[in-house]
């Protein structure tokens, strides 16, 4: 399933900060291309740094820079990020979407 993916960094001053965010029924997951994610309250705030906490609306009526399936966002290198994949997988389906929609893929 294609993800809409974001330029965080109108939000962050961290530098590099692309995310693919996936979006559930109340929640919503950023994750980054090393699937290293957090899991957001759809109505909540995302905190980039400690003085900066962005509502989580806010991100989404952003224009996104792609979409791009899920699968090949995240890159593939090693088993730690594929062990960063399996952990998102969870995370989705703990948001209620099925974790079969967001099939790996080799770029």
């Amino acid at each position: 399933m294609k993800v809409k993916i974001y330029d965080l960094n109108k939000f962050s001053n961290l530098g590099r900060e692309i995310n693919a965010i996936i979006v559930g029924k109340d929640r919503v997951i950023l994750t980054d291309d090393e699937a290293c994610h957090t899991v957001h309250n759809l109505h909540g705030t995302v905190e980039f740094t400690c003085d900066v906490n962005v509502p989580v609306m806010d991100i989404l009526e952003e224009e996104p820079i792609r979409e791009e399936e899920l699968g090949t966002f995240v890159r593939t290198f090693g088993s730690r990020i594929e062990g960063n994949y399996n952990h998102l997988l969870e995370s989705i389906k703990d948001i209620g979407l099925d974790p079969k929609d967001f099939p790996r893929k080799v770029k």
